[in-house]
Parts: C-alpha cells; sequence; structure tokens
C-alpha cells in the first residue's frame, strides 16, 4: 500500500548550457532532476523510442531521450528546428569511467517548446582614430532586431543606431566623424527575437572606446605581383590596395 504524506509543487527546472552537459562536474548532481536546455535539432528519427541530439551554435551536443510513453509524435510535436526542452536529467553508459552519457528525457510534448536560436559575436572595440568615421561590426545569426546603443563620456543618454546587414551574419554600423565624440565614447550592442535578448556589453557596464590620433601609415593589402614572385612580362601590371581610415593622400 501507498501512504499519501503531503502534496508539494513540482520543483522548477535548472536551465543548463548544452555545454554543461557535457562536464561531470555540472551534470553529475543534477542526475535526477528536472534541467531545461536550448539548442536546435538538424535531424529526426522515424519511431519511438528514439535518440534525438540537440546542438548548440558551438557543435556541443547533447542527447534528448524520447520515449514511446511520451506519445510525443515525431515530425508533429518535435521537428527540425530550434527548441527549449525540459526534462528529467539521466546517463547512459557502460563503461567506467561513468563521467559521460548524459541524457535529457522530455515526459510529454509539453516539455518541448519552439525557440528560435540567436546568437551575437562581437570583438569590442577599443580605440579609434579622431575624424574619422567609426565602424562598428558584429556577427549575429537569428536576430529580429540588432541595434548600437552609444553615448559620449559622461552623457547620460544613448543614441540608438540599427545595425545594417551585410554578407551572411556580418552587421555594421558607422558612426559618422562628424558624429563621434572626440573625447571618447561608451556603447553596447543589443540584438532580440522572439525568444530572447542577446547584448555584447550593457547599458550599466558599455564598452569604452578612446579617441587616438591617426600617425600610422596605410595597410597594404593586395600586392601584385606578389612579393618574392617572378615574372616573365616585360610590363607586368604592379599594384597594391592601400587602407587608412583617415584616407589617403593621393597627391
Amino acid at each position: 500500500t501507498v501512504e499519501v504524506i503531503g502534496t508539494e509543487e513540482v520543483p522548477a527546472p535548472v536551465e543548463m548550457e548544452i555545454a554543461d552537459l557535457t562536464k561531470y562536474e555540472k551534470a553529475e548532481p543534477l542526475e535526477g532532476m528536472l534541467v531545461k536546455v536550448k539548442g536546435n535539432i538538424s535531424s529526426l528519427p522515424t519511431a519511438l523510442p528514439a535518440n534525438v541530439t540537440l546542438s548548440d551554435e558551438d557543435g556541443k551536443s547533447v542527447t534528448l531521450r524520447i520515449m514511446a510513453k511520451t506519445q510525443i509524435v515525431l515530425g508533429t510535436d518535435i521537428k527540425e528546428g530550434g527548441y527549449e526542452v525540459t526534462g528529467i536529467l539521466g546517463q547512459y553508459i557502460n563503461k567506467t569511467p561513468h563521467t559521460t552519457g548524459y541524457q535529457v528525457y522530455p515526459r510529454n510534448k509539453e516539455d518541448l517548446v519552439v525557440y528560435y536560436p540567436l546568437s551575437l559575436k562581437h570583438e569590442a572595440l577599443k580605440e579609434a582614430y579622431t575624424e574619422t568615421d567609426v565602424t562598428i561590426s558584429a556577427q549575429i545569426a537569428g536576430a529580429d532586431s540588432a541595434d548600437l546603443y552609444y553615448k559620449a563620456y559622461g552623457a547620460t543618454e544613448y543614441v540608438r543606431a540599427e545595425l545594417v546587414k551585410g554578407a551572411e551574419q556580418h552587421y555594421s554600423y558607422t558612426i559618422p566623424a562628424k558624429e563621434v565624440p572626440q573625447a571618447g565614447f561608451d556603447y553596447y550592442i543589443e540584438v532580440k527575437n522572439q525568444s530572447g535578448l542577446k547584448n555584447s556589453g550593457t547599458s550599466a557596464e558599455p564598452h569604452s572606446v578612446k579617441l587616438v590620433k591617426d600617425e600610422a601609415g596605410p595597410v597594404i593589402s593586395d600586392e601584385s605581383p606578389v612579393n618574392g614572385s617572378q615574372t616573365e612580362s616585360k610590363q607586368p601590371r604592379i599594384s597594391v590596395q592601400l587602407n587608412d581610415p583617415s584616407g589617403i593622400d593621393e597627391a
């Protein structure tokens, strides 16, 4: 017989990164508990029980173990694409050491929520030249909006500018020289989609850019002929590309 001695709410799931579920020291203490993880599904099996791979943008992955009793319908309740998955963290490994093989077991279709992956990669700008345009760029994927916020040192209000999408995942915005705060400025980037928000820097902890005078020469690239090569032409075409944010004096 079973004696009911009380009831409690199901504990909230522990939010995890996929990378954490590949690490024994982080995954092992949570085994048997509810966890929540986000990632992308690129392929599905055809029948249950099934192992489905959930991957992040860095190539890390975890197995979703979907049992037949969940009554989850492959191709209907779960499809290829981004998902936020809640499930019981378990482990399946048949050899020592038992430090890998962690899996997430969804309980039913309600544990599978469509998720729109969002990524932002940005190398913070630390210096820029005075009296020149300043371009700030980032690699962004999955964004419905991508904005740059910047302000002069000591100012209280940020100026908002929409980052412009270029080739593939490249976004950028160029602050015209006349609008660049010459004493230096703070900035941050914020991107959003239906599933959430990511940022590089924040309004409270922005990236800081110092303005310095451009005293370096232009960068030389795309030499033709390539330095050290030989040509049999008596009238070779010789060219280089010169790039300098302050402009090139062609006089």
